[in-house]
């Protein structure tokens, strides 16, 4: 539940993270929220490339209309286990692997209209189940967005409803801090009232900030030692988004209402939106519930786990390093000559042309101390080839689905306390826990304009949504207008953990361990002997399509970018258009449009002047204009608003840079 500290319902004092001596860096414990990915979320060890092929099967198969009853034709398995074999790393087992889980996913699918995919650990939502009515009205409400001359555009993408524009910033944004609530009927009404919310000292989290001995918050819920002692790069002691407030309506079900403004989104003019976007929100709901990670604990356990290398060919039987250490103490006898001779034919193998630039064998081996081991093990290091790990090995299937998925092909060379427990299924159900608080989401609505003169988007960087005190922990994009342009893509990566000592590769080359792990790059990157500058451990699952009417959900510790798209037809202007809905951890109160009048200029001066019924009584239209210049800083101007977004996304950008390199986990291998 959420903690009683935290708390922003206007019949009292504002106490959320940066107000009533709550600090901004308020962090719950693990065990009291869910997880985020601003460096906690690890997927431990990496999937294997097998894996992850298999992970690309079923997103694929999952395309297939009708995917859901075609799986149960057995005749039409037949051509489907042919098309599948054709892929890389889709081995017979991992084939039977796939139809297992895909016939299991059907059954779902049938319930809901929703499919995971690339669940391990974390996972993605694929929903088709989104009305069409509810696409209808976005699409009509759009069009009135367009027609505003304020929204915020930035080349090819405009963004009518931007969260980053006119967000909480402290210092200068007036916030109602004592009590008082901001509902719909009277957002307007409200603005210019509040106090402005006081500034954060330069500086403010590198400051060491002791611990109070009777704080204000339970122990459970005092700032992390992280976020105490050092500077911490992932918080903003600027900016935050401002949700908006969403209540159930019921006693039961997940239907939902919104009850403070969607920033940017005005309140009266575009009424009816407000409830199409709370039908999304409800239909998000479940969604959420199926990919939310509690304790940094995925959702799904993995389906090939192993901690080593399994070579394809064996030394020979024959030739031991005892052996052949004992036959040359006695060169002269005929076993010594066998060996000798049977050492020269082994050597004689062929090659591949790249292993013959490796460790070089002596011409003069037979007469050297340790000369026969040493040619012969040198020979087969170029040999060697491994095998890509199969499902299947350590667990089955059914094994796999109960949660016994600890066993590994190859064990741990270090193991830990609890590191071979089955696997904890858990529930989340957003609808139960929060029903009496509600939820806080975040609004994004966009649409990606291409013309014959710009006929290509170029897509996004990898991100996460919001920074830390943001507190968004997930988040569902729904793509509800596509017209003449290549299909909606979105990629998905993850940090992962490889630690040196837990992995057996003694005398492989790194490129095989790297090959079995799926860890891109070259070999040199990420020995430690060679570099200090080893790569972060971050690796791709792969891409999910958003075609028109889906919905998408994951949890907000993947790493996300849209894909590029172009025109389909290069002499007619085209575009894409989605509404992206960010939640906020429900078990944290922040503040949100409840507590903060809005701040857009335009709004106020609108109604003010329809409020001295200038326009009714025939003031000139020069004076109008003289009112709204005379005012255009007043709660805040547009030029100041979008000032302000750059320099949050510059913050952004600064924050994701230390989560994607500085704070992240790094491949470091060496010679073993």
């Amino acid at each position: 539940m959420t903690d009683p500290c935290l708390c922003n319902d206007g019949h009292g004092p504002l106490k959320v993270p940066g107000f009533s001596d709550v600090p901004i860096d308020l962090e719950l414990c693990p065990q009291n929220r869910f997880t985020h990915g601003a460096t906690e979320w690890t997927q431990w060890p990496n999937l294997t490339a097998r894996e992850l092929a298999m992970l690309a099967l079923i997103n694929d198969l999952t395309e297939e209309h009708g995917w859901h009853e075609k799986v149960f034709n057995d005749n039409l398995m037949v051509d489907w286990r042919m098309q599948a074999l054709s892929r890389p790393l889709v081995s017979p087992k991992a084939w039977d692997w796939c139809l297992a889980e895909l016939r299991d996913k059907a059954l779902y699918f049938e319930q809901t209209g929703n499919i995971v995919v690339f669940n391990t650990g974390a996972g993605i939502i694929k929903s088709d189940a989104v009305a069409e009515r509810i696409q209808t009205e976005l699409r009509d409400a759009t069009e009135l967005l367009e027609a505003d001359e304020k929204v915020s555009r930035q080349h090819t993408v405009l963004d009518l409803v931007d969260p980053s524009l006119f967000p909480l910033v402290y210092g200068r944004t007036r916030v109602l801090m004592d009590s008082g609530r901001v509902t719909l009927d009277s957002t307007i009404n409200s603005c210019g009232r509040g106090e402005i919310v006081p500034e954060f000292p330069p500086g403010y989290f590198r400051r060491q900030r002791p611990v109070r001995r009777n704080p204000p918050w339970p122990e459970e819920v005092i700032p992390t030692p992280h976020a105490m002692d050092r500077d911490d790069e992932r918080w903003s002691a600027r900016y935050q988004w401002l949700p908006c407030e969403v209540d159930f309506v019921n006693d039961s079900g997940t239907d939902v209402r919104i009850t403070s403004y969607v920033n940017n989104l005005h309140p009266i003019r575009y009424r009816a939106l407000y409830g199409t976007i709370a039908k999304l929100v409800s239909q998000s709901i479940e969604p959420w519930n199926q990919i939310l990670i509690k304790q940094n604990r995925g959702r799904t356990p993995m389906r090939i786990r192993t901690y080593g290398l399994e070579p394809d060919n064996e030394r020979p039987e024959w030739a031991t390093h005892e052996k052949l250490r004992e036959l040359e103490s006695n060169r002269s006898n005929t076993a010594f000559k066998e060996a000798v001779d049977k050492i020269k034919e082994y050597l004689a193998l062929p090659e591949r042309l790249e292993e013959k630039e490796g460790k070089q064998i002596s011409p003069t081996w037979e007469t050297e101390d340790g000369g026969l081991w040493t040619a012969l093990y040198r020979k087969w290091t170029r040999l060697r080839t491994w095998q890509h790990p199969e499902p299947g090995t350590a667990f089955g299937f059914n094994d796999w689905k109960a949660g016994r998925a600890e066993k590994a092909i190859i064990d741990m060379r270090i193991v830990y306390p609890d590191s071979n427990t089955c696997h904890n299924f858990y529930k989340v159900a957003l609808q139960d826990s929060f029903r009496k608080k509600g939820l806080q989401v975040v609004v994004k609505i966009s649409s990606i304009e291409l013309t014959p003169e710009d006929s290509a988007y170029d897509g996004t960087d990898w991100h996460l949504d919001g920074m830390l005190n943001d507190h968004i922990v997930a988040s569902a994009l729904h793509v509800f207008d596509i017209k003449n342009v290549t299909e909606a893509r979105l990629s998905f990566r993850q940090q992962t953990r490889m630690e040196q000592g837990e992995f057996h590769y003694e005398g492989w080359k790194l490129e095989s361990l790297m090959d079995v792990f799926a860890i891109p790059g070259d070999s040199e990157d990420i020995d430690g002997s060679v570099t200090c500058g080893c790569p972060a451990s971050l690796q791709d699952l792969g891409s999910v399509v958003a075609p028109q009417g889906r919905l998408l959900a994951w949890p907000n510790v993947l790493h996300h970018r849209m894909e590029p798209m172009q025109l389909l037809d290069p002499t007619v202007s085209g575009h894409c258009k989605f509404i992206s809905l960010h939640l906020v951890d429900p078990h944290y109160r922040i503040c949100s449009t409840r507590n903060v009048p809005p701040q857009r200029h335009d709004w106020w001066v609108e109604e003010a002047i329809e409020a001295t019924g200038a326009a009714k009584h025939g003031l000139p239209a020069e004076l109008i204009h003289q009112i709204d210049a005379e005012t255009e800083n007043w709660p805040m101007g547009i030029e100041e608003a979008e000032r302000v977004r750059l320099e949050r996304e510059h913050e952004q950008n600064t924050v994701e840079r230390y989560i994607f390199k500085e704070g992240a986990h790094r491949y470091i291998f060496g010679t073993i």
